[in-house]
């Protein structure tokens, strides 16, 4: 074998050795145009050389860089709208949801069961809300929906099925809303339908009274009859027994002796016991809880039974704070431990001692 020798660079052909001369002499002709830069000079110096040694191709490449991509616009995202709502709300959608499928029943509040109003009211009672019981009291003392609808919203409609003539449904979002509509037909997700009286959107503030700590705004005593309101302050200071809690079972009852029901100026109520602004029940017993407490007085006038109630609710513990054996309790429902037991007497369900407490 010979000695070895270091092969020699492969060198451009011609024909790419002259191209490359010819594409130098046009980037001079524009150096201090295009290059007037530290940066341009260096690349235009390593184009000399790629240009000799590579050929024109690289030359383009090294100067002038990789030809650029084409620039592609990119399509703005559609805005979706999406309506928030507050956690209480959500909680409230959630729960009512989750009722799918349970049976109808006149006056239910749940768990195995509900009427329209009774699951309106327990799904918000879930959510920490206490709001009225009863589709029309829904619609008298919630503030209404303003700004459009939202998760959580009640919708207050016309009923011919109904023995009150409401019916109530919450809305789910913009297209659906959920119910208990009637007897034989169960707790389900339905199509949104307007033509309601009206819609109502409870809040934490709906349940103000939860804790019996206040009295009525303004706004709301401007709501009670001036005479009710009169009766109601007089026989609060001589009784014990705060006014606006006998306003509240008032407006709960009977709207305060307006509610065009059976019961309320004449005879019974639908449930064939019961009578005048307060309701009193006068044909249990002997003695009924009228003749106990209403001392002889007449139910359907709002003096007598306006005492007879302060009476009735006193003797059944009405503020007291301790939590005495017997006392019929209510989780979740902050006031008094003696409230609560006597509102449970007046009327033995914790959905009315929520709603009496919300009213006001």
């Amino acid at each position: 074998m010979g000695p070895y020798r270091q092969p020699r660079p492969r060198s451009a052909g011609p024909v790419a050795l002259l191209l490359g001369v010819v594409l130098i002499t046009a980037d001079l002709r524009g150096l201090v145009d295009l290059r007037a830069t530290p940066r341009g000079l260096a690349r235009f110096g390593g184009a000399v050389a790629v240009g000799v040694l590579d050929g024109p191709a690289a030359v383009l490449a090294s100067t002038f860089g990789d030809p650029p991509k084409p620039h592609r616009k990119r399509k703005p995202k559609a805005a979706i709208a999406r309506p928030t709502a507050p956690a209480a709300a959500g909680k409230a959608v959630r729960f009512a949801l989750a009722q799918r499928g349970k049976p109808f029943r006149w006056a239910a509040t749940g768990p195995d069961a509900y009427d329209c109003s009774g699951l309106m009211w327990a799904a918000w009672q879930a959510a920490g809300v206490s709001i009225p019981r009863t589709a029309q009291s829904q619609l008298d003392g919630l503030p209404r929906a303003r700004g459009g609808l939202r998760p959580g919203d009640l919708l207050v409609y016309r009923s011919v099925r109904s023995p009150s003539g409401r019916h109530v449904a919450m809305v789910v979002n913009g297209r659906q809303m959920v119910e208990a509509p009637r007897r034989g037909v169960g707790v389900r997700l339905a199509r949104l339908r307007r033509g309601e009286l009206g819609a109502v959107r409870p809040t934490a503030a709906a349940s103000g009274s939860a804790a019996g700590a206040h009295a009525p705004s303004g706004a709301a005593r401007s709501g009670i009859p001036a005479r009710y309101l009169r009766l109601y302050r007089e026989v609060g200071a001589g009784s014990g027994v705060a006014w606006h809690d006998l306003a509240a079972i008032g407006k709960v009852e009977t709207n305060h002796g307006r509610a065009p029901l059976p019961g309320v100026r004449s005879g019974v109520n639908t449930y064939g016991c019961c009578a005048g602004p307060m309701q009193f029940n006068v044909r249990n017993g002997p003695p009924s809880t009228w003749d106990t407490w209403g001392q002889g007085g007449n139910v359907y006038d709002p003096r007598d039974a306006i005492g007879a109630a302060a009476r009735y609710l006193k003797a059944s513990g009405y503020g007291d704070p301790v939590a005495r054996p017997g006392y019929r309790r209510c989780p979740g429902i902050r006031a008094a431990p003696g409230t609560v037991n006597a509102l449970r007497h007046y009327n033995n369900a914790c959905w009315y001692v929520a709603q009496v407490l919300a009213a006001y």
